[in-house]
């Protein structure tokens, strides 16, 4: 999604881009979304290698592709380099320092919380190589919060770090008309992801299932959540995949709350999503998340203990009066204005990077 939106928006703003994508799915949607200005948009197909099932495959892979994308690519033709991931690898091997190549390792989940023993060596694996970038990177892009905490912890001191929050489409955003609260009625919750335990979600239905009877509200989850792995609650309903964007929003905009408690994260889209629907956030102070919730638009938690604190969280939505809820529903709404529109973010983009 972050590749798609500043390929489109640095097209839209004249700029000549050439996109090397591995996955051809993508194509299509950037052709799609930026028909209206394709002569300054050229995309490029680089398969991504396929490795035997051995130990270590995806990090060999990603400096097999890192390489066919420099072998590829004469960087006299090119003002920048945009590298997301891993895909400044062999370019940094062969060109440190270049001021040109700009690293974007988006949420350096490798140097975040661990879940367990198989992840924490996955974890050091993926180190080996966000590191070799991180030292060799005379531009890093971070995308705020505690992601630039661990740059400046691993980056040479002549090294600059940007911060460049994602963003989403003005069209998201709701109207603040559509944020008033009904009375008398519970409070309503949305979850948006996979099952997965780094998504926080066993410890999210643990804390439902010990809400005090009290405690009035529906939760609504949206992903692929395996029918073994639900609870049986009757304020809780799994709404499945969904993948049209209109459901998506319609959820999001009759939702008081968007609740993210993941161990690990970048800066998630759906916490963006959720804000521009006027949803207040609870969500765990991971990644970049605390660049956009603190308690003006809703519950930063800690991840070291997460069913707890989302527990504690809940009990004080459950008993904050409807407008002092409103309040944190429109401060989510202003802040994805104010902060958050690519509109505003593309600027800023081009100005500290200087697309020269």
């Amino acid at each position: 999604m972050h590749t798609y939106q500043l390929a489109k928006n640095l097209a839209d703003r004249g700029i000549e881009v050439s996109v090397y994508y591995s996955n051809p799915s993508n194509k299509n949607k950037i052709e799609n979304s930026s028909k209206h200005n394709i002569e300054g948009l050229k995309l490029f197909e680089t398969k991504f290698p396929k490795l035997p099932p051995i130990f270590g495959r995806y990090i060999i892979a990603s400096f097999l592709f890192s390489k066919r994308l420099y072998e590829s690519i004469d960087l006299n033709d090119f003002d920048s380099i945009y590298a997301q991931g891993f895909t400044a690898w062999y370019f940094l091997k062969k060109e440190p320092f270049n001021p040109k190549i700009i690293s974007n390792l988006h949420g350096l989940n490798m140097f975040q919380n661990t879940i367990n023993c198989m992840h924490l060596l996955q974890q050091k694996l993926y180190q080996i190589p966000a590191l070799y970038i991180i030292k060799r990177s005379s531009k890093l892009v971070s995308l705020g919060g505690r992601l630039t905490d661990i740059l400046n912890k691993y980056k040479e001191e002549k090294s600059t770090i940007f911060e460049l929050p994602n963003g989403i489409e003005n069209s998201w955003v709701a109207n603040a008309t559509s944020l008033d609260i009904k009375k008398n009625t519970p409070i309503s919750m949305s979850f948006v992801g996979r099952y997965e335990k780094i998504k926080g979600i066993e410890e999210l239905q643990y804390a439902i299932m010990r809400l005090p009877s009290s405690i009035k509200f529906s939760m609504n989850f949206i992903g692929p959540i395996p029918r073994s792995k639900r609870i049986k609650h009757s304020s809780v309903n799994y709404l499945g995949m969904i993948n049209d964007r209109d459901t998506i929003k319609k959820v999001l905009t009759t939702s008081d709350i968007l609740v993210c408690p993941s161990y690990s994260e970048g800066m998630p889209n759906v916490i963006l999503e959720g804000m521009a629907c006027g949803c207040a956030i609870i969500a765990t102070d991971v990644g970049a998340v605390r660049t956009m919730v603190s308690d003006d638009n809703g519950w930063l938690i800690s991840a070291d203990n997460i069913s707890d604190e989302l527990l504690k969280a809940f009990n004080e939505a459950g008993g904050l009066p409807g407008e002092l809820l409103r309040r944190k529903k429109l401060a989510s709404l202003e802040k994805v204005k104010k902060h958050f529109i690519w509109d505003q973010i593309i600027d800023k983009t081009i100005e500290s990077l200087t697309w020269e």
